[in-house]
């Protein structure tokens, strides 16, 4: 009796174990693959905006001048292949990471798809979306098992103010247009951009960030207040959180940044949870 119940245990947990690293992966893949489909279908080409840098403050039209090709269309999409550390805790280890992201110009959107090791053959699927206003976050073991589902108003906002400072990968999309505006900020070499659009349910969406520049003209970080941080009891709290600028490179016809920090700010100090090396960028 003992051994056909321990026979029957172990049946189960090789079944258990082959259903998770077989059907996950593929799971994963699915999901991460309609995002980007849904991401694709909704999205548009804004073109060059005539007389836009009359629209600007002089620290962002000195930017994109030296960002953006002089001619020629503007990409309206851009692919990434991305690696980097992350943790989710202060006294949480590091872990590493490899990811894909697209991000769309008009309207702005995003696809982050990314997989985390957390053990000899074990991983997290993390997906970061924002699609039409509509921001969502998940993080599944195996590719199955939940771990982070966010979404709702904050969600929204938070993804709106992760695209903002990310844009800078995809420069052209940074131009004033509707939606999209640009005023001088609160010292001499930064400028506040302000972005409104409409969110799922018909409400205004409306998130802002200040650009800080240097001497080369490129911005050095990006600060926003429209960042809501995960409490852990199922509910966000508003924080500031702040993007660093480390590094340039050409890619394809940009000119942006390869190597990025991102940190929460507090009263009294910074966290720095994550850092992501641009390896490859495509545009479209």
């Amino acid at each position: 009796m003992l051994k056909t119940i321990l026979i029957s245990f172990l049946a189960l947990a090789a079944l258990a174990t082959a259903v998770t690293f077989g059907l996950g992966p593929w799971l994963a893949q699915r999901e991460a693959e309609a995002a980007l489909a849904r991401l694709e279908a909704a999205a548009r080409n804004p073109g060059r905006q005539q007389g836009w840098e009359f629209r600007v403050p002089p620290p962002v039209k000195a930017w994109l001048v030296k960002c953006l090709p002089e001619k020629g269309p503007l990409p309206s999409r851009v692919f990434m292949e991305q690696t980097g550390t992350f943790k989710t805790e202060p006294k949480r280890p590091w872990m590493k990471f490899r990811a894909r992201e697209m991000l769309t110009a008009s309207p702005p959107g995003l696809v982050w798809d990314a997989r985390l090791p957390v053990a000899p053959g074990v991983y997290v699927a993390g997906l970061d979306t924002l699609t039409n206003g509509r921001g969502n976050i998940t993080g599944r073991l195996a590719g199955i098992y939940p771990l982070v589902d966010g979404d709702g108003p904050e969600v929204d906002l938070s993804n709106l103010t992760r695209w903002a400072a990310e844009a800078v990968w995809l420069p052209g999309a940074l131009m004033p247009r509707s939606g999209l505006s640009w005023k001088p900020g609160p010292v001499e070499d930064s400028a506040v951009i302000n972005l409104d659009l409409e969110s799922p349910a018909g409400q205004g969406l409306g998130v802002s960030g200040v650009f800080y520049f240097g001497a080369d003209h490129l911005p050095t970080r990006f600060v926003s207040h429209d960042r809501w941080q995960a409490d852990g009891h199922g509910g966000y709290t508003r924080r500031a959180w702040q993007v660093t600028y480390q590094a340039w490179a050409r890619q394809g016809p940009h000119l942006i940044p390869t190597l990025c920090r991102v940190s929460w700010l507090y009263p009294d100090a910074s966290q720095h949870f994550a850092q992501i090396k641009v390896v490859k960028a495509e545009y479209r």
